[in-house]
């Protein structure tokens, strides 16, 4: 059987990191990806807000699109790590399926770790906190807290700082260690 390993929580909560940490990079699906690749195709900004807006828009055409690029990445692997699904249905649909396995492993932080994370990542353009308050917005409209509800394991990096970052960069090994012993 196959397995999906779907990795959620809010932006700057550590997914990316506890994924990197797994050691299973040929492995992991980036749920943003083809949105950011069609900004670029397009020569837009790549920011949360043209991120936001392109996926409602590609959301409101075709509900399931996340789905049809999950299982084609998935393809013959055995494994296949997402980063970031942003809709309960996404992980609902996943689940329906006999032939793959879907467990969900939610990373959760507090606003204000997260604020300084990704001010401090610089990934996106977080230059105040009302755009940390706009970003909260939007990702309550996409259903994280509900995604976060329906993990199968949760891991707290509610502190920020390096004893905190190796603390979940552990866990990602350890994860990471069992899957490759188990595929």
């Amino acid at each position: 059987m196959k397995t999906i390993i779907v990795v959620v929580g809010h932006s700057g909560a550590g997914k990316s990191t506890f994924i990197k940490a797994m050691g299973l990079d040929d492995c992991v699906y980036v749920t943003s990806q083809p949105l950011i690749n069609e900004l670029r195709r397009c020569d837009s900004l790549i920011n949360h807000d043209t991120i936001f807006a392109l996926s409602q828009d590609w959301y409101r055409q075709r509900p399931d699109w996340q789905i049809e690029q999950i299982l084609t990445e998935l393809g013959e692997r055995n494994i296949l790590i997402v980063d970031g699904p942003r809709y309960a249905d996404e992980i609902r649909q996943l689940r329906t399926m006999s032939n793959i396995h879907t467990i969900v492993i939610a990373v959760t932080s507090t606003s204000e770790v997260r604020f300084e994370r990704l001010k401090r990542r610089g990934k996106i353009s977080l230059a105040t906190s009302e755009e940390f308050t706009r970003l909260e917005q939007d990702e309550q409209s996409m259903e994280i807290d509900e995604l976060i509800a329906m993990a199968d394991f949760v891991i707290l990096n509610g502190e920020s700082g390096e004893k905190f970052i190796a603390k979940l960069q552990e866990e990602g090994r350890l994860i990471g260690l069992l899957l490759k012993k188990l595929f």
